[in-house]
């Protein structure tokens, strides 16, 4: 879904968003300092599957549930509609991620 993708539109200027993680059963605080998912996830004490952390090679591959986000940087590849690759992906509203 390339529409939540679209986080120039969305980001409000608001710099912290609540990110679900519905199969770890937990909620995190995303701030700027805080980085991808992937390094907020880390820092919440989860260990997600990844490899490489620049988008090329989808082993962090998450669905994605709800939210809008950026990617920093541009992955190689897409990743499959309706996923995220959160090593590169930055939050842009309140987000839900099956992880």
């Amino acid at each position: 879904m390339m529409e939540q993708n679209t986080a120039s539109t969305n980001n409000s200027g608001k710099k912290s968003y609540t990110i679900t993680l519905s199969k770890s059963n937990k909620q995190v605080l995303w701030t700027q300092s805080k980085g991808t998912i992937l390094e907020l996830c880390e820092s919440a004490g989860l260990s997600p599957d990844y490899n490489c952390r620049m988008g090329t090679c989808s082993t962090c591959e998450s669905k994605l549930i709800s939210g809008a986000f950026t990617y920093d940087p541009e992955p190689f590849m897409e990743p499959e509609e309706g996923n995220i690759l959160i090593c590169c992906a930055i939050p842009a509203s309140d987000m839900e991620i099956e992880l």
